[in-house]
């Protein structure tokens, strides 16, 4: 998967329509815009586009900054490879 901020920037922007100028590593999801159901959209699109099973619905809410979703998910990541590989953390 390419840089995971560029991958959620891009989801935000061709998949929800965040404008680019809203999508920033330190602005909340709620200050883009995103309501409760666009946060499930989301978090159902990064699942599908992932590849990998990831923790996001529970932890995704409109406080959450970009940038804290991106270390969501690349901790995701890295549990699956972990897991993968069969070696643990």
């Amino acid at each position: 998967m390419p840089d995971v901020y560029e991958f959620l920037a891009r989801v935000l922007t061709g998949h929800m329509g965040v404008p680019a100028d809203l999508v920033r590593a330190d602005r909340t999801l709620e200050s883009m815009k995103l309501d409760s159901m666009a946060l499930v959209e989301m978090s159902v699109l990064i699942d599908d586009e992932c590849g990998f099973p990831n923790d996001l619905y529970g932890k995704v809410t409109g406080q959450a900054s970009l940038a804290q979703v991106a270390v969501w998910l690349e901790e995701a990541r890295a549990v699956h490879c972990q897991a993968a590989l069969g070696t643990s953390a």
